[in-house]
């Protein structure tokens, strides 16, 4: 074409854009093999400045498009680039289903990894984000537990080599909520905390929002630890074997609309210690179009200790009964409806074994509900997000002294709620998510409003600014004290307390160089009003809580290389966090006030890679014997490298992994708890070193 003729053709084109109709464009991109969605796939429309990110489900959406022959082209990290060629009719829509198909990883300076994808498409201030792959490749000790794999993410605190809980931002572990498939689950962790109840494979991401709560989040105030399974649409399996326990897998599709899975892991230790574990899910999903889809699964897990091999039945014992169903349908153009219902039982039989009067505690809790969720497209820029909820809540509480049942109490509780989120793209630079979230209490007629907002700009391409403010509110309390903290949380409404209530502000930047490193920062602040603690002198009289205020303050910093052989994380967080309770101020015993963790990971070549995982942090708070200050003193400082090494080859469809972890590779003497009045306080796991085979196909 001659210089001379562009300008022709320029308003050529823009004549017959003034008088062409106008469609839209909406679709879903899913991988080939398996059929999971892609979350935050490019779509470009090829000749026009037209582009769009799918959502975590995949979801794309372009509106006025003008009618007529185009191209689209997709893109993402990890799968072949592909054009189609498609019609846009006038005036009406064009659903695609769109398959992509994986390749092995190259560098391209066009492509740009879902982290990426995620930047620039959504406010992910306080969020992280994982993969199957990224779970498993950081296992580091634990190669099938992902909420042990996402410990080195900053804001997160764990109190020893033994216990895998973790804290978020000096709250405490009643304050985080758990969700498994749209299901909440309770004290989901087997041996008393040192490993969580799921298994990695089963996975396709786990997500941890410490802060910056959406208003479609639960009733938490501390932060959600999200899990979403794998749908099965190709034949799958795994298995993984070592000392302690065992795991495996297997998904089978059925018909081309219909995937089965189930996943068990249970341990091999049970016959030396008297201890035993296990944990299994059972998953259907049933996709009959691409614009439907349900799923059904149920899980268990269960964990008991017995005084004997010969005794009939446990002294300890606790786990998870949990049910539940999805669905998602697309209607029309413009809406997504998403239907679900769950049941979760925890239940906790805590027997003292060391005393022959066998004082102990029981408790039932019964968590079920249901949702109804829409979301609406109005256009590219403007999404609104309604949803109702009930939840009905069972408390079944009683205690034993000397064998005689001290005193009982039962509770049953509804709570309805309603929330609503709008999410508007201004411009290309400034986005804004907005909203509140309401919710009754029926067993202490209490109803709360949760404001919430977060906003995002871009100062350049690579560089964004990000802030978040809101309140949260929570009802669920535990039994447990700070001061003689259990690894299982005996649950109870707050029938007579205030619900706890956390205002918080976080701001933050995030700097990507390229669309394989990236920087952050984030600091926040937490207060909280009505925190509970165990009321220990009011023993069966009913008044179990003492109610204080606390506060956290901090500041993280991240940084990442994603995608390659080579890739890794550093992470450090700086908190403070303080606890008021009957006019005293002290720092909580779960604070450390400073956090370093690095890791990373490589494959030297196909049949050999390696990981390496750093902690270092200060102690923690405690109160020193005979001291009239609460945790005035501080434990020494912790630190534990973890180093992973993994021989891999192939037989046809097999992959076999031989691994050697090595956990506290430099044998550092970590305590594993404060000291409890005059004792002295446990020390942690020595170098221990741990052999096992992965298979999987």
């Amino acid at each position: 074409m001659k210089q001379s003729q562009l300008p022709f053709w320029v308003l050529f084109l823009g004549f017959v854009n003034l008088f062409s109709g106008t469609g839209r464009i909406q679709g879903v991109v899913v991988d080939s093999t398996n059929k999971e969605p892609i979350p935050y796939a490019f779509v470009k429309l090829i000749g026009w400045e037209r582009q769009a990110y799918t959502d975590f489900d995949g979801f794309f959406i372009m509106d006025k498009v003008v009618s007529g022959e185009e191209s689209l082209l997709i893109r993402s990290i990890g799968y072949s680039e592909k054009t189609i060629y498609i019609y846009v009719p006038e005036d009406s829509t064009l659903f695609l289903t769109i398959t992509m198909v994986p390749q092995a990883f190259k560098t391209r300076t066009e492509q740009k990894t879902p982290a990426r994808e995620i930047f620039e498409q959504e406010i992910t201030l306080s969020q992280y984000n994982l993969l199957r792959d990224e779970l498993q490749g950081y296992s580091s000790g634990w190669i099938d537990d992902p909420i042990r794999s996402s410990e080195r993410l900053p804001g997160l605190t764990i109190l020893s080599d033994i216990f895998g809980q973790f804290y978020i931002r000096g709250t405490s572990l009643e304050q985080i909520g758990v969700i498994y498939d749209g299901i909440p689950v309770y004290n989901p962790y087997h041996l008393a905390g040192l490993l969580s109840a799921f298994n990695t494979n089963g996975l396709r991401s786990l997500r941890i929002n410490s802060g910056a709560l959406s208003p479609s989040a639960p009733d938490r105030t501390g932060g959600i630890i999200e899990l979403t399974p794998r749908n099965i649409h190709e034949p799958f399996g795994s298995f993984n074997i070592q000392p302690f326990w065992w795991s495996a897998d297997l998904g089978i599709p059925i018909v081309k609309e219909l995937g089965l899975y189930c996943g068990y892991r249970g341990a091999l230790i049970s016959k030396l210690i008297n201890i035993n574990f296990n944990d299994y899910t059972l998953r259907a999903s049933i996709d009959p179009n691409t614009k439907n889809s349900i799923s059904i699964i149920y899980y268990h897990s269960l964990d008991s200790f017995s005084e004997s091999d010969t005794a009939k039945e446990p002294a300890i014992s606790w786990g998870n009964n949990a049910f539940g169903i999805r669905s998602r349908h697309i209607l029309g153009s413009k809406i997504i409806l998403r239907l679900s219902y769950s049941y979760s039982r925890f239940k906790l039989n805590l027997v003292d074994i060391f005393d022959q009067n066998k004082n102990g505690f029981f408790d039932i809790f019964t968590d079920q509900g249901g949702g109804i969720d829409l979301t609406i497209f109005q256009s590219e820029s403007h999404r609104i997000k309604l949803g109702l909820g009930f939840t009905d809540l069972y408390f079944n509480y009683h205690a034993l002294d000397n064998g005689e049942t001290s005193f009982v109490e039962r509770h049953q509780v509804y709570i309805p709620n309603l929330y609503c989120e709008v999410r508007t793209r201004v411009n290309e630079r400034f986005m804004i998510e907005y909203g509140a979230r309401t919710s009754y209490f029926s067993l202490g007629d209490r109803l709360t409003f949760q404001p919430r907002i977060k906003a995002r700009y871009f100062l350049n391409k690579n560089l964004a600014a990000k802030a978040y403010a809101g309140i949260a509110n929570q009802y669920i309390r535990t039994l447990n004290s700070e001061e003689y903290a259990l690894p299982m949380n005996l649950y109870f409404p707050g029938k007579d307390v205030p619900p706890l209530t956390s205002y918080d502000i976080t701001a933050g930047i995030e700097q990507w160089l390229g669309d394989r490193y990236t920087l952050s920062a984030e600091a926040f602040y937490k207060n909280e009003q009505n925190l509970t603690d165990f009321n220990e002198e009011s023993w069966g009289k009913g008044d179990y809580f003492i109610t204080g205020n606390g506060s956290s303050a901090g500041v993280e910093f991240f940084a990442k290389k994603s995608g390659g052989r080579f890739n890794g994380y550093i992470s450090y967080t700086l908190l403070d966090a303080r606890r008021e309770f009957n006019s005293l101020s002290y720092p909580p015993g779960f604070l450390r006030r400073h956090t370093l963790k690095l890791a990373s990971r490589v494959w030297v070549a196909k049949w050999f890679g390696l990981c390496g995982i750093w902690y270092l942090a200060s102690g923690t708070p405690y109160t020193p014997p005979g001291s009239s200050a609460k945790n005035s003193a501080t434990l020494p400082y912790y630190s534990r490298f973890d180093l992973d090494l993994r021989f891999g080859f192939n037989i046809t469809r097999l992959r076999l992994e031989l691994y050697m972890q090595i956990l506290n590779l430099f044998n550092k003497g970590n305590f594993s708890s404060k000291p409890l009045r005059y004792d002295e306080p446990m020390k942690g796991l020595p170098l221990f070193p741990i052999f096992g085979i992965h298979g999987e196909f």
